[in-house]
């Protein structure tokens, strides 16, 4: 039975009280709230003096877009996968 462990995360100089289920998750989020905050502050600079809102328009537009990006690279990978298990089963049926 995984153990819920209560972690602080800071994100963009603000801390967040967040709950992970196991290490691994904890890992994750930590690595999230450090990408969130380099993006958006890569985004900040762009925009120096400019509106905040475009900062976290534009960091939540690049998350999800590299979010879509991989999920399209993913299932390109699976097509692959799947027709390789295929000629992979005729070449067997043919040596029997």
């Amino acid at each position: 039975m995984s153990m819920v462990r209560k972690i602080s995360v800071k994100i963009l100089d603000k801390e967040y009280e967040l709950k992970a289920a196991s290490e691994n998750e904890e890992q994750l989020i930590r690595v999230a709230a450090d990408s969130v905050t380099k993006l958006a502050k890569q985004f900040s600079r762009q925009f120096d003096g400019g509106d905040e809102r475009d900062v976290l328009i534009f960091t939540a537009f690049n998350v999800c877009l590299k979010n879509l990006t991989y999920r399209e690279e993913i299932k390109k990978l699976q097509k692959e996968a799947e027709e390789l298990e295929k000629e992979f089963k005729a070449y067997l049926e043919k040596i029997d």
